[in-house]
């Protein structure tokens, strides 16, 4: 039987946004590259919510491009969500698999964004699992 000290080896656990006043200007977390893992989970944490704020994650070719290339995930798939004013301290979760992603037009990379109108405070914790080549100490999902 798993037990909680099994975790750090079977997901790598990336803290993809860190919290922040995201009021007034979009805010972009760290790239995870989806292409040793089968799945991830996107843990959304609220500290202090005044505006709803809309959280997206999109695919991208690449980690350095500044999203130019960033497209909706699978045919209606939600892959956006909000947090709404009355979630202070709460935490919401949105999963995608690498299966839903454009793997064959080189959209491996996941991105979380948030919009602009919003006055939160939000951090954020990538949860990549199901490796697809298992070892000893998980592979990075941000390189």
């Amino acid at each position: 039987m798993a037990t909680p000290q099994d975790l750090p080896k079977n997901i790598a656990i990336v803290h993809c946004l860190n919290y922040v006043d995201v009021g007034g200007v979009a805010k972009t977390g760290d790239y995870i590259n989806m292409k040793n893992y089968d799945a991830v989970t996107f843990a959304i944490s609220s500290a202090t919510v005044t505006n709803e704020c809309v959280l997206t994650v999109q695919q991208c070719t690449e980690d350095a491009d500044g999203g130019a290339d960033a497209k909706a995930i699978g045919t209606g798939k939600t892959s956006t969500f909000t947090v709404a004013a009355s979630d202070d301290n709460a935490t919401k979760t949105i999963t995608i698999n690498a299966s839903e992603l454009d793997c064959q037009g080189g959209f491996q990379w996941l991105q979380l964004t948030t919009d602009t109108a919003a006055a939160a405070v939000i951090g954020a914790t990538a949860l990549c699992y199901r490796a697809r080549y298992a070892e000893a100490t998980m592979p990075s999902a941000i390189t």
